[in-house]
């Protein structure tokens, strides 16, 4: 039979039972339940309340890591939407180009062919120039001809010229008989004389005029000679630079018009494959449209996720319970600042470099019992190192990036960390760039137990 004393111990058990089942069922549930203070069934009760409460608890944390990194995602695709929208603007601009460049194509095209045309029409002039040479050739030929006849008749001048010569020779003989026979019969002969000195004189006159017209016939014939040299050297002057220009210009024609069908055909397949890069562009822009208004759903429905989310958190848990029983000491995380502040000044840090950060931080992270993770980020949110691993694609949507990037020193209250999973506190430093705009962000996670 229970005693007075049994049942007043139960009665308070219960009681204190019962107020921590009403705190649990308010989310103030980072406190544990303490089973020292039952016995017997309320125990096993309370035993069940504190599994309940880590369950719940653990959930809590997860929500709070998956809000966290909910809100990651969302700013990750809103900068996504944004880069998108600028890229379907240059893809609208690449659009008007290429429907330009189209246009200038067809414009060349014409001009080409224009050119194409022009040339035929300057093949048939020179054609024309060809035969107009050889017009000329048989005009020179036939020029030619007269000369030599003309040289033919100077010589039979000079036969007709030796003959009257011979009648003046035998006339001036006859005359001389004529005056020794006058001179012979005496005064009976005088007249006779008379005519015969006039016979003699018109002898020599005929003889002097027969030499003066040889001289002249033979400077006619020299310089018809001369012309008939000067016109057969002409002939083959000419004849030699007209087939040799018409060689080198029907040559040049002939390349020019191969190259003119050439770039004509090239130009044609440029026009036609840039019209088709034009249909696919203009195919390849509505698809971007299509996916870019997906984006910017999924980024409406990651938000209300989000919200949703934390409502749920804050539904489920209140974590003042658990920051007020979190005790960390100020000179610790003072001494954990200045470290990280010396760390983000060296050389190495600020390089940036992926490779030097994994091996500085993880020897820092080495020599700090008291911190569970450390990393680094460009100024852009994506991170540079993390040991560990980093739960989160992106530290933009965090508080402690958001303050460092500005240049402030950053200390949070106690939250879930994405990486643990356990209730921590996390410190973050600038790292110094040019210009004194910090060049990223230097950050830690000091471990928190209760």
């Amino acid at each position: 039979m229970k005693t007075l004393q049994s049942e007043v111990v139960e009665s308070g058990e219960m009681e204190l039972l019962l107020a921590e089942m009403e705190r649990l069922a308010a989310g103030r549930i980072a406190e544990p339940v303490n089973l020292e203070h039952y016995s017997g069934m309320r125990r096993d009760l309370a035993a069940r309340a504190e599994d309940l409460r880590q369950l719940v608890y653990g959930f809590a944390a997860e929500l709070q890591v998956t809000v966290a990194q909910v809100a990651s995602a969302t700013a990750q695709i809103q900068e996504a939407v944004a880069l998108a929208d600028e890229l379907a603007g240059a893809f609208d601009n690449l659009r008007n180009s290429t429907a330009l460049v189209e246009m200038v194509m067809q414009g060349l095209a014409r001009t080409v062919t224009t050119g194409e045309q022009a040339l035929a029409r300057a093949n048939q002039a020179f054609q024309s120039v060809t035969a107009s040479s050889e017009d000329i050739k048989s005009i020179m030929e036939e020029t030619n001809e007269k000369l030599d006849s003309l040289k033919g008749v100077v010589g039979e001048i000079d036969g007709i010229l030796v003959r009257i010569g011979k009648i003046a020779d035998r006339t001036r003989l006859l005359s001389l008989n004529a005056a020794i026979e006058a001179a012979h019969a005496g005064v009976h002969g005088r007249g006779f004389g008379i005519v015969a000195q006039e016979m003699r004189n018109l002898a020599d006159k005929s003889s002097q005029g027969v030499k003066e017209t040889a001289q002249f016939t033979q400077i006619v014939k020299s310089k018809v000679g001369e012309a008939i040299a000067a016109v057969t050297r002409g002939q083959q002057d000419t004849r030699a630079m007209v087939e040799g220009v018409a060689g080198e210009v029907e040559e040049s024609m002939k390349l020019h018009q191969a190259t003119m069908t050439k770039i004509v055909e090239e130009t044609r397949q440029a026009q036609e494959k840039i019209s088709g890069y034009s249909r696919q562009l203009a195919t390849q822009l509505a698809m971007w449209g299509d996916a870019l208004e997906s984006l910017r759903r999924t980024t409406n429905l990651l938000q209300r996720v989000g919200e949703a989310l934390t409502t749920a958190v804050s539904k489920a848990v209140q974590n003042g319970n658990a920051q007020a029983r979190v005790r960390v000491d100020d000179k610790t995380i003072a001494g954990i600042i200045e470290d990280l502040q010396h760390l983000a000044i060296l050389p190495e840090i600020q390089s940036l470099a992926s490779d030097l950060h994994e091996d500085i931080l993880k020897k820092f992270l080495d020599k700090h019992d008291m911190l569970e993770a450390i990393y680094s980020n460009h100024v852009d949110g994506t991170f540079i190192f993390s040991e560990p691993a980093a739960g989160l694609a992106n530290a933009k949507v965090r508080p402690w990036w958001q303050e460092a990037i500005a240049g402030r020193v950053y200390k949070s209250p106690v939250y879930i960390s994405a990486i643990t999973r356990q209730p921590c506190l996390t410190i973050a430093v600038p790292i110094p760039g040019s210009g004194g705009k910090p060049a990223g962000v230097l950050g830690a996670d000091l471990r928190v137990r209760e």
